[in-house]
């Protein structure tokens, strides 16, 4: 509490009562006598209030405006960071081969290894909550349309009034100086009877007001600048009462603010980790050239329908060795580890794959658990078995498909997790851990993932190259593959393509044309200039491997 002469109570009252947002926040107490206006001084409360409240707004502004100096550059650093990577992976495959053999495997060890713990995929559900907060943004944008919208509306209905500067039109809610009854900062001109004297009457004067208050004690008094607390109408600080738009926009823009915030920095960590788990692999060495050499082989029909024929004499046979309920489809009741324990299908591919890592290093270390996804109906309508999430290192499979698509899937899935990202590379590493099994239902499983690939493209030499193709027919026959085979060999059972179809959101077929060209978007995007087409390469390394490795 200090006091201040007349001058000072000028100067105190412009700047505490009618100033701008000080308005009305501090209270200024007049009592009678001693304590009272007297000899022109005035007793003051909260000046040195305002002045500390000051203080403390500039010294919080000064720090959050640091604050969000650090983060920008943080988010700075870590763009331009991914940009380095992926520069230098589309470089230098030295660099990525560098990478998946050093850096790479730490991932799968560490952050593969805790995702693994789960029994749900982590990486569904990431894309779900991805897929939320897309919306969320998207529906703030919208609200914001909505708002600006709004407000043009208001503003063109206001338009209709007289315009500022006209005749009796107002000035910061005052009519034109100089007019009858005129305010001059929301007051009357002064002098005038009732005048206010910078939101106030004249001290002494009846129900006069100290900084907008009544006197302490009277009905309806108000504190810093508000009624009492649960009066009607009551006011908060001089905003405008709860429910007015300036309050609420306010909040809407703060919460959208936070909501950009976050999602922004939740794009940035998406691109970084898809850099650091999927992009730099597509640059890397591929997988025939670390174990088999540069492929510049030109290869006959004979040795086509060789490979064909091999792969085509293993369905034969093992399908006869499948055990089926009474239906026909095929059972599988676990198999056997190396140290003789019963493995569920999930633990023998990754058993096989380590052994596998046996022959070739690269595939040697840790694999994670592959798991089930929930959205199998769905996948099944893009026509897919399984999928590699980057972003929680995870191998995932079609739950819904049917039983013997599902060991060689799993395999080609875990491939992915040893740095190998190319497609047609984990389908022929899926069928070789699965075809050296001693586990008849996986080598069967293991055949039949490429006899489609196999027989597709004897059925194009068939049909382009006909003479040549009778030629080499000549030579050596295409063995006949069985009706249980093909049956064996269906992506779904018509059972469950009924109940997908019958429950399914989409039509199956605009979901298979937006994934596929998704998935050739995103193949071209990591330079694979085939796009879709290199899943079919598989045959080329198959041709590859049989030459080096003939056929009995």
């Amino acid at each position: 509490m200090f006091h201040v002469g007349s001058q000072g109570r000028q100067q105190c009252f412009g700047e505490l009562v009618c100033g701008g947002d000080r308005a009305g926040r501090f209270r200024r107490r007049w009592n009678g006598g001693r304590e009272g206006f007297r000899d022109g001084e005035l007793v003051v409360e909260g000046c040195m209030a305002a002045a500390r409240e000051r203080e403390n707004g500039m010294g919080h502004r000064i720090g959050k405006g640091r604050s969000l100096r650090k983060t920008t550059v943080l988010y700075a650093v870590i763009a331009a960071l991914t940009a380095l990577l992926n520069v230098a992976a589309w470089n230098s495959s030295a660099f990525s081969d560098w990478y998946i053999a050093h850096i790479f495997p730490v991932w799968v060890g560490t952050y593969g290894r805790v995702t693994g713990l789960l029994p749900f995929s982590v990486g569904e559900w990431l894309i779900a909550a991805g897929v939320v907060l897309a919306a969320l943004v998207l529906l703030s944008g919208i609200g914001w349309l909505g708002i600006v919208a709004a407000a043009a509306l208001r503003a063109a209905f206001r338009g209709g009034r007289r315009r500022f500067g006209e005749s009796g039109a107002w000035s910061d809610g005052c009519k034109e100086p100089g007019e009858s009854g005129a305010w001059s900062d929301g007051c009357k001109e002064p002098g005038e009877s009732g005048a206010w004297s910078d939101g106030c009457k004249e001290p002494g004067e009846s129900g006069a007001w100290s900084d907008g208050c009544k006197e302490p004690g009277e009905s309806g008094v108000w504190s810093d600048g508000c009624k009492e607390p649960g009066e009607s109408g009551a006011w908060s600080k001089g905003s405008r009462e709860p429910g007015e738009s300036g309050s609420w926009i306010r909040r809407y823009g703060r919460f959208s603010r936070g909501l950009y915030r976050f999602f922004a920095w939740t794009l940035l960590v998406v691109c970084l980790v898809m850099t650091l788990n999927c992009f730099i692999l597509y640059h890397a060495s591929t997988f025939s050239e670390h174990y088999f050499g540069e492929d510049n082989n030109e290869y006959g029909l004979e040795e086509l329908i060789a490979v064909y024929n091999m792969v085509a004499e293993q369905c034969n046979l093992l399908a006869d060795a499948m055990e089926r309920d009474e239906s026909g489809m095929v059972l599988y009741g676990g198999s056997l580890g190396e140290d003789g324990t019963l493995l569920d299908m999930e633990d023998m591919a990754r058993e096989l794959m380590g052994k596998l890592g046996e022959e070739y290093p690269r595939l040697d270390g840790f694999y994670p658990r592959p798991k089930a996804l929930l959205s199998s109906d769905f996948m099944c309508q893009q026509y897919m078995q399984g999928y590699y999430f980057p972003f929680s290192m995870e191998a995932n499979y079609n739950d819904v498909m049917h039983i013997l698509n599902k060991p060689a899937t799993m395999c080609h899935e875990l491939a992915h997790l040893r740095g190998y990202i190319y497609e047609d590379e984990a389908n022929f590493i899926g069928y070789l851990a699965c075809v050296q099994s001693e586990d008849a239902f996986f080598r069967y499983a293991g055949y039949l993932s490429v006899l489609t690939y196999l027989n597709s493209d004897l059925y194009k030499a068939w049909k382009e190259e006909r003479a040549a193709f009778e030629a080499a027919a000549a030579v050596i026959e295409p063995v006949v593959v069985e009706a249980r085979v093909w049956e064996d060999n269906a992506f779904v059972v018509q059972e469950e393509w009924d109940r997908i179809n019958g429950k399914a959101l989409i039509d199956t077929e605009i979901v298979v044309k937006a994934a596929d060209v998704f998935i050739d978007t995103n193949l071209k995007v990591n330079g694979v200039a085939d796009g879709k087409v290199s899943y079919s390469h598989v045959v080329r390394l198959l041709l590859q491997y049989y030459r080096y490795h003939p056929v009995a």
